[in-house]
């Protein structure tokens, strides 16, 4: 009997304390963007920025703890060479609306924003969905 106790007492503390309330499964947003972001979908994109003077192939946005966002987009006309854009930014608190203040970016408003996960993250802008994949 007292082997049976031994056995049944630690079985019904694992139990109760696994009946607890649901956690909330929480992201922490301005810790989630920074970082580095690579623009994954650029087949469907770069046919919408063919006027401009840069590709988007190898797009990168860099986001930084203190505020500050780089983005870096291949320059058609020097092989290799980035063409750098800086600027500011600042996402709400439910990670859905991100402000970037930037010269020549192709972003630079208040936009929506997704993330699928803490790895990919979908700015809607201009009417395109641009995915972005954490590197």
């Amino acid at each position: 009997m007292k082997r049976l106790i031994y056995i049944i007492l630690p079985l019904t503390l694992l139990l109760l304390s696994s009946c607890g309330g649901e956690e909330e499964n929480t992201i922490n947003y301005q810790e989630a963007i920074v970082g580095t972001w690579r623009l994954d979908n650029v087949g469907d994109i770069q046919k919408y920025f063919n006027e401009r003077e840069y590709t988007l192939k190898k797009a990168t946005m860099v986001f930084n703890e203190d505020g500050t966002v780089q983005t870096l987009r291949l320059d058609p006309n020097s092989p290799g060479k980035n063409i750098p854009d800086g600027g500011t930014w600042k996402l709400n608190e439910d990670g859905t609306e991100l402000n970037i203040i930037a010269k020549d970016s192709p972003f630079d408003d208040i936009i929506d924003v997704q993330f699928d996960n803490e790895r990919t993250l979908l700015i809607d802008n201009r009417g395109l969905t641009f995915k972005f994949v954490k590197i």
